[in-house]
């Protein structure tokens, strides 16, 4: 038995075409019942909020590593050419830094940085947590 999550729980007792042995014609997939909930509570919803929130938990906390670890990274670019991994940003989308590979690789972990705090805003800004 399969089930199936849409605007409604569908059970499906089968979802493949069966070949009939004793004629060798396929028969087509049962119809869909719809399954009646009689609370929210049916499906576990606390406990689906409780592993959600300790997901975004989780998450949140492999951002703050991954932000904490790309920042030194940075710093070893920013002692480099001595200016901040957000003025180099800033002169790079200007055009006057130059495209040279140390360039490309600071200015790529410098994005990798910025996806990495905005994904930690959204999570810790949500309603999960």
């Amino acid at each position: 038995m399969l089930t199936r999550l849409n605007n409604s729980i569908a059970v499906a007792d089968r979802m493949e075409p069966t070949i009939q042995e004793s004629k060798g014609e396929i028969s087509q997939p049962s119809q869909q019942r719809p399954l009646k909930l009689s609370s929210p509570k049916t499906l576990g919803e606390p406990r689906i909020r409780s592993t959600l929130k300790k997901l975004a938990e989780i998450e949140a906390g492999n951002c703050s590593r991954k932000i904490e670890r790309t920042k030194k990274e940075l710093l070893v670019f920013e002692k480099r050419f001595k200016m901040t991994s957000k003025a180099a940003w800033d002169e790079f989308n200007k055009g006057k830094l130059g495209d040279s590979a140390d360039i490309m690789e600071w200015m790529g972990l410098y994005e990798n940085l910025l996806d990495f705090q905005d994904q930690y805003d959204r999570i810790t800004k949500s309603d999960i947590l």
